[in-house]
């Protein structure tokens, strides 16, 4: 037996399950993450949470030029735009800090 969905079917579920999988914390939205990846190909990775200071880590990010380190709350679902439960720390060297 085949079943077709159309269009809207399809993009309603894909909307739905978004928002679900939005709504849950950091920790369980990673946990899910590393299911979804468990037969990843080499160099796909989810990193650990850690605590403490960020300073030896934003150093380390700034000497292989990235951007810099974004902060998250575990405990928080995932909130579009600007929020008070991540932290940007930046690369004041990077050019992106010109734009």
């Amino acid at each position: 037996m085949t079943m077709k969905y159309s269009s809207t079917h399809s993009t309603s579920w894909r909307s739905t399950a978004t928002t679900y999988v939005a709504c849950l914390p950091l920790s369980m939205r990673k946990t899910n993450l590393v299911r979804l990846l468990a037969r990843r190909p080499d160099g796909f990775f989810v990193t650990e949470f850690e605590q403490g200071d960020v300073g030896p880590d934003l150093r380390v990010a700034c000497r292989m030029g990235l951007e810099g380190l974004v902060s998250k709350r575990r405990d928080r679902p995932y909130e579009a735009g600007r929020s008070k439960h991540w932290i940007k720390l930046k690369n004041r060297t990077h050019p992106a800090m010109e734009r």
